[in-house]
């Protein structure tokens, strides 16, 4: 199972034991959100931009 929200992870049946005594973290380049258009939900990628990534680290 993937796609836990630090917001209600707490909350879910599936992540509330382990928040105590575990924790995982998996990189990622990037993640999909959710947003409506119309009445369809459509998937957006959500990134960093590769510049913005760089200069992050000045």
């Amino acid at each position: 199972m993937i796609n836990a929200r630090a917001e209600s992870l707490t909350e879910k049946p599936a992540f509330k034991r382990l928040v105590g005594s575990r924790r995982c973290i998996i990189p990622a380049d990037g993640f999909y959100e959710w947003r409506k258009e119309g009445k369809r939900k459509v998937p957006m990628w959500v990134y960093l931009n590769p510049r913005q990534h760089e200069s992050a680290k000045l």
